[in-house]
């Protein structure tokens, strides 16, 4: 029981799914989108690089992290609010390397490359209506992370990394609902009004024989969450027996 309107339960290794509940179905994501974001900035912007945050960026209403106009931060150091508290401000600063409309065709393109087909992006934050995908191709994106960028999901679970030096913004308060549990292996959480409650996990579990499986859970349009994914890591262990 669950009060999403869409959920998918795969494995994303075989690419077997296994609870499949109006996954096809187009709806907005809200901050889902700065998955992407983080995924295209990852790829076309040198990380080591830095940017100075000005108004334009800051122009979202909501604001979860406080970056002020003149601070220079550097682009990977972006990543942790953007991924850890969904700061709009980030996401923005990060397509600022690029220019926004540019770095928004290239979420496009990338999205196109991955066969995420029923996929539009609106902004680089995810604040807007038109920000929507489905389930379905929401799991190719994180196949994707998971195999090529997989530092993305460890960033979203609060892992700290220096690749350019002392990280100054790894130590914020992460967002995301199950950052502290074991198996989780990175998730991303998103809400608007539009949108309701958004979130895609990945975790690693073992099935009957003890083989480790990479499990994606996914929930459109919910009114709890986490208790929509709670409820269903209850159910894969009670009929699958998926620890």
């Amino acid at each position: 029981e669950i009060s999403a309107k869409a959920a998918l339960v795969s494995d994303l290794d075989t690419g077997e799914i296994i609870l499949d509940k109006n996954a096809g179905d187009v709806l907005p994501i809200a901050s889902l989108t700065k998955l992407m974001t983080a995924t295209v900035a990852s790829e076309l912007i040198y990380l080591g690089r830095s940017v100075v945050i000005d108004g334009a960026m800051l122009r979202d209403e909501v604001q979860s992290y406080p970056l002020k106009v003149g601070e220079r931060i550097q682009a990977f150091d972006l990543l942790y609010p953007l991924l850890m508290e969904s700061s709009n401000g980030a996401a923005r600063a990060l397509a600022a390397f690029l220019g926004e409309r540019y770095f928004l065709s290239q979420m496009k393109a990338k999205a196109m490359t991955l066969s995420m087909k029923e996929t539009n992006f609106e902004d680089p934050a995810g604040a807007g209506d038109l920000n929507k995908s489905t389930l379905k191709d929401l799991a190719k994106l994180s196949k994707y992370i998971l195999e090529k960028r997989r530092f993305i999901f460890d960033i979203s679970r609060g892992k700290d990394f220096n690749f350019f030096g002392i990280n100054t913004l790894s130590d914020i308060a992460n967002y995301n609902e199950f950052a502290e549990v074991k198996n989780l292996v990175g998730m991303k959480n998103g809400e608007t009004k539009a949108a309701e409650q958004t979130i895609l996990t990945v975790w690693k579990m073992s099935d009957r024989r003890g083989d480790s499986r990479n499990i994606f859970i996914g929930i459109l349009g919910s009114e709890n969450r986490a208790a929509d994914v709670e409820a269903t890591r209850a159910w894969l262990k009670t009929a699958f027996d998926l620890k």
